[in-house]
């Protein structure tokens, strides 16, 4: 995967003069999954489509989101049955201020899951605000913000400053990075260590 993870196109030197005329373009509109051929993860039931954000270093687990017919992004994961090598597909419940959000990153084991959730709220002159919160899950501690999980663990840096995503984590789920609004306003990078993820 590139490190945009966009996918780069490559031509060969050696290519015919006519090869963009001869290629035909492939749109993949579903997640997927290395193989030897592209595989399309199932959906959720009330869900139109869906995105892959990052796969476990065991690739038993991928997590991303599923879209609604309503245009939510639901945080789900898919988790890979090794007897059948088939995927099933979950929902991220109990997270904190779901309204529509994204899992964007999993631990090397798939245990631990980080992500972001926003919600809707029309102010007072009718405009409408989008807050998002990162939030991170795990089999030890269940969902929670970020912010609750800093906390926690008796961090202060972190106070004063909103919008956290998540944007990836370490192999063994204990630091995490993204990017947040400090209390200047202004947009940052962050990463922090959790002793308890």
């Amino acid at each position: 995967k590139s490190p945009d993870r966009g996918v780069i196109a490559v031509r060969s030197p050696h290519a015919p003069p006519d090869y963009a005329a001869r290629t035909k373009h492939v749109e993949a509109k579903f997640g997927w999954k290395w193989s030897y051929v592209p595989i399309e993860l199932p959906l959720l039931p009330e869900a139109i489509e869906g995105q892959a954000s990052d796969v476990s270093a065991d690739g038993t687990t991928i997590v991303g989101s599923c879209v609604g017919a309503d245009g939510n992004y639901i945080p789900c994961k898919w988790i890979l049955d090794p007897a059948t090598t088939t995927w099933a597909v979950s929902a991220i419940w109990g997270l904190p201020d779901v309204g529509t959000g994204e899992a964007t990153a999993v631990s090397g084991d798939g245990g631990v899951i980080v992500g972001y959730t926003s919600t809707r709220i029309v102010l007072p002159n009718g405009d409408e605000e989008y807050p998002q919160q990162g939030w991170i899950v795990s089999p030890a501690m269940g969902p929670r913000r970020i912010v609750d999980a800093l906390t926690a663990e008796g961090l202060t840096g972190h106070q004063g400053w909103s919008l956290f995503q998540p944007q990836g984590i370490s192999s063994d789920g204990h630091f995490v990075c993204g990017f947040a609004r400090n209390p200047q306003g202004n947009e940052e990078g962050w990463v922090a260590r959790l002793l308890n993820p």
